[in-house]
């Protein structure tokens, strides 16, 4: 009886093992072919920062559909699309997560409304006051994250 359980236990490991190799093999293929795609769009031979430009306009543009399967209950394909951003993720090293970006767009609007009243509202002239030192530091981050923040902070 056990050794049937150990049996049926390792093929469903082996199972998940090999869907997690296949979806990152997938994930690589879509890399190699918009990395392509681009190279062929344009007359010069993408350079390191030009890939990094893709990859990155890649991770932005799962973010945005992993919310919207996520509003539509498809959690089945905002976790499928997860799985892709993290293996994008591998070869963007040293960009900061949204967490990081996050905490920092706030250590900013902290800093900005210590020199206000309590239960000052953001204008938005203060937010373009905000945004720039955001900018500054995190030259990638999605515009879009920085927009949600700043609105639920106000």
């Amino acid at each position: 009886e056990v050794i049937g359980i150990l049996n049926k236990e390792g093929a469903e490991t082996a199972s998940n093992f090999k869907a997690e190799i296949e979806n990152r093999l997938k994930t690589l293929r879509l890399i190699k072919a918009e990395l392509t795609k681009t190279n062929d769009k344009v007359e010069y031979t993408l350079d390191e920062a030009a890939e990094k430009e893709v990859l990155v306009g890649m991770k932005k543009e799962r973010a945005k559909f992993i919310k919207e399967y996520k509003k539509a209950g498809r959690n089945d394909l905002a976790e499928e699309l997860a799985n892709e951003v993290s293996v994008i993720k591998e070869f963007l090293p040293g960009m900061p997560d949204d967490d990081e970006i996050v905490a920092y767009i706030n250590q900013v609007i902290d800093e900005f409304l210590a020199s206000k009243e309590p239960g000052y509202k953001l204008t938005p002239r203060d937010m373009g006051a905000i945004v720039k030192p955001v900018r500054a530091k995190y030259k990638d981050a999605d515009g879009s994250l920085i927009k949600e923040t700043l609105e639920a902070r106000n």
